[in-house]
């Protein structure tokens, strides 16, 4: 079976997040929350046109990265502001960075 082409694959971008809380979050509850945000703003279409995937490997306890497509950077973006408990206890996230490549997020992730 032949692969596909560059052309039809789906483009994708990585977000670079950071928590801000008074006590580390766990990553599951960060996920958890990030995702029901974007699925509150945009509907389960939005969260299915967005194909976001989270890097564990990423996640130092406070900062972390997420895959989207490229139509999707906008409303998982968009969705950040409206996270406001993870776990039950207060919280903000906001996005750090937007890249194309996985390599680059790095910087981002040491500051």
């Amino acid at each position: 079976m032949k692969s596909l082409l560059p052309s039809l694959k789906e483009k994708k971008r990585y977000i670079v997040f950071e928590v801000l809380a008074e006590h580390p979050a766990k990553q599951q509850d960060v996920y958890a929350a990030i995702t029901d945000a974007v699925y509150h703003i945009c509907g389960i279409h939005g969260l299915a046109e967005a194909g976001m995937q989270f890097i564990p490997e990423r996640w130092n306890g406070q900062r972390g990265v997420v895959r989207v497509s490229n139509v999707g950077t906008d409303m998982v973006k968009a969705s950040f502001p409206f996270v406001q408990t993870i776990g039950k206890k207060k919280a903000i996230v906001r996005s750090l960075s937007t890249s194309g490549i996985l390599g680059k997020t790095e910087k981002h992730m040491a500051r």
